[in-house]
């Protein structure tokens, strides 16, 4: 049985495991599926209310709340940990200056009591299984606790059979948020002159297309075959931020594109210097 806070409409039809997934009673909120980043502390209540009688093990997986299932009896825990909450922990601040209106009020009055939630929840887990070994230092840091770790899996992009041409440009792929450090990138391919094009969408797309000169395009979302076209042509692949483990610089390497990548995070584990990354 699979249980999710909410799931999207247009995730229902993705695979096998959508679409026997079940919701949690917060599937009945109205906006609960467009508007879920406001019930995130509601996503623990709800998790911490199933009911798991019938279950002799549980596996969240988790970045925040699912790890607030609480099983019954002698039923086993395992937590597969993407990381401790960010934006509770050692971004806070980060998020913080960063949100407006209502957000910035709600992680100003909400913070404190969500860490200490989450710290306890964190006690109550079995067995922690962390992606990559700078989040099990997190889980140490934060939650006094030891796990093993499991690198997620990671596959290529759909991309046409016919041999695809490299060109000059630079390609960051994926979310636009703060801790991604884009404008790090744009600031750095503006000066060197060398065109930088960034595919995705995220709460940071309006402020990097104002730091955009006139090396930088930022597409917006692009689809799988589209994703995979870019990375089959770009010169080399930029990742800036400090990573939990980083998927998209291992699909780069999947279509044989090389990765400048910041010499921290889980991204640093699994690049291999002068070999399929450079750091920095």
């Amino acid at each position: 049985d699979v249980a999710v806070a909410v799931l999207a409409p247009h995730l229902r039809s993705l695979n096998g495991v959508t679409r026997r997934a079940r919701e949690t009673w917060l599937g009945n909120l109205p906006g609960a599926r467009s508007h879920h980043r406001w019930l995130l502390p509601l996503e623990g209540l709800a998790f911490s209310l199933l009911d798991t009688a019938s279950y002799d093990l549980i596996i969240s997986s988790s970045h925040a709340f699912a790890k607030m299932v609480r099983p019954k009896s002698r039923a086993a825990h395992v937590c597969y940990c993407y990381t401790p909450p960010r934006y509770l922990w050692d971004l806070r601040d980060v998020y913080k200056s960063d949100a407006r209106g209502l957000e910035k009020v709600a992680l100003t009055v909400g913070t404190g009591w969500l860490r200490t939630w989450d710290a306890a929840s964190a006690q109550r887990v079995g067995h922690f299984v962390a992606i990559s070994n700078h989040v099990a230092r997190r889980i140490t840091n934060w939650y006094g606790r030891t796990s093993e770790v499991l690198y997620p899996p990671v596959s290529a992009k759909p991309v046409a059979a016919t041999e695809q041409e490299r060109a000059s440009f630079v390609l960051y792929l994926g979310r636009l948020v703060p801790y991604k450090r884009l404008d790090l990138a744009i600031s750095a391919f503006e000066l060197l002159g060398v065109r930088l094009v960034i595919a995705g969408d995220g709460p940071d797309r309006r402020r990097l297309e104002q730091l955009a000169g006139r090396n930088t395009t930022l597409l917006g979302p692009v689809s799988e075959a589209d994703a995979g076209r870019l990375l089959s042509t770009c010169g080399t692949f930029i990742y800036c931020g400090e990573e939990d483990f980083g998927i998209a610089p291992l699909e780069a390497n999947a279509h044989g594109a090389p990765v400048v990548y910041l010499r921290r995070g889980g991204v640093a584990e699994t690049m291999e210097p002068g070999i399929t990354g450079m750091p920095f």
